[in-house]
């Protein structure tokens, strides 16, 4: 029977103490250190689950893997430090918030041949998952909405909090598609640190478009991703894990002699097949990775793709030589 992993969250805020308890709830993993220069804070999360505390990250470095879940703009930083102690880490997305710190961020973890992957969650959403799997033929346009109200804890702007997701989930679906043009729009209150709404249209290598559209100054949650191929349509509610899709089968132009419009469609709901909660699914992945290096790295292509799309968005000028390597 294999030992269960000694892990660190690193970042005792919202989203690390959820990492915590998914991390303590593990049969492969157990809650080792909770990371937080705010003690009291790191205290409040790890006394919960009966795990030690710190304010340095580098006190992770006795651990097997870590979580880091700080700001956005300490994630390079940490996470290089870990990576060249030799300790594995699971990045919160995203990853950098420049194309030089996800440079170095990928060449770091190449060069110590150490795993890294990052917390884009919707990938183990089984609806995300089930999509893929029934899908009919390649995609011909695919629709995104990710809404939100306003988050008074952000850390960064709605694109690489809320629309990198949907990036990745396009990039996912289509298949390892590129993307050779991006036009997108934002919008930044005034008086405000960050864009909080975000338009893009995506043209990709094969002819597919995408729009996707991102917001944290809406009125409620939606989570939601429509795809098209040739044949159907398929739309997917992220929130509550299920499919609805569409086949047009009769489509007239005349009814009864009178010039009119009606369509049949067939619906069809799909069974959504649910193996646990996604954030929980990461981390048995992520776990893996730390068993199999070589996964790892052959999968730091796939993480990059999504960043250099919202960096390119959020107006990031200069495309760093390492990371435009690992997405060739």
């Amino acid at each position: 029977m294999s030992v269960a992993k000694r892990l660190a969250v690193i970042g005792a805020g919202a989203m690390g103490a959820k990492h915590a308890r998914v991390v303590a709830e593990s049969q492969g993993a157990r809650l080792d250190l909770v990371v937080d220069r705010d003690r009291t804070r790191a205290r409040a999360v790890a006394d919960q689950w009966g795990a030690g505390t710190a304010d340095d990250a580098d006190a992770a470095s006795h651990c097997h893997a870590a979580v880091v879940a700080t700001s956005s703009e300490t994630h390079v930083d940490i996470a290089c430090r870990l990576l060249e102690s030799g300790v594995p880490v699971l990045v919160e997305k995203p990853l950098a918030t420049s194309f030089d710190g996800l440079s170095r961020l990928i060449a770091t973890a190449r060069r110590t041949g150490t795993p890294l992957t990052c917390g884009f969650v919707e990938r183990f959403n089984p609806a995300v998952q089930t999509l893929i799997d029934i899908l009919d033929g390649p995609p011909v346009h695919l629709a995104t909405q990710r809404y939100s109200p306003s988050n008074d804890r952000a850390t960064t702007g709605v694109v690489d909090d809320l629309l990198i997701h949907d990036l990745d989930v396009v990039l996912q679906v289509c298949g390892g598609d590129q993307v050779v043009s991006t036009d997108a729009r934002t919008w930044t209150p005034a008086g405000g640190r960050w864009a909080e709404t975000a338009d893009a249209l995506l043209q990709m290598r094969s002819g597919a478009t995408a729009t996707l559209s991102a917001s944290r100054a809406h009125q409620r949650k939606i989570r939601a991703l429509t795809v098209s191929t040739c044949t159907s349509t398929y739309e997917v509610d992220l929130l509550r894990r299920c499919i609805t899709v569409y086949r047009n089968v009769v489509e007239t132009q005349v009814v009864d002699g009178i010039p009119s419009y009606r369509a049949q469609t067939v619906v069809d709901i799909p069974f959504v097949r649910s193996t646990g909660e996604p954030l929980a699914l990461q981390l048995d992945h992520f776990l893996r990775l730390v068993a199999d290096p070589s996964a790892a790295l052959a999968e730091l292509p796939g993480l990059v793709a999504p960043h250099e799309v919202a960096l390119g968005i959020t107006g990031a000028t200069a495309v760093a030589p390492a990371a435009q390597g690992v997405a060739a």
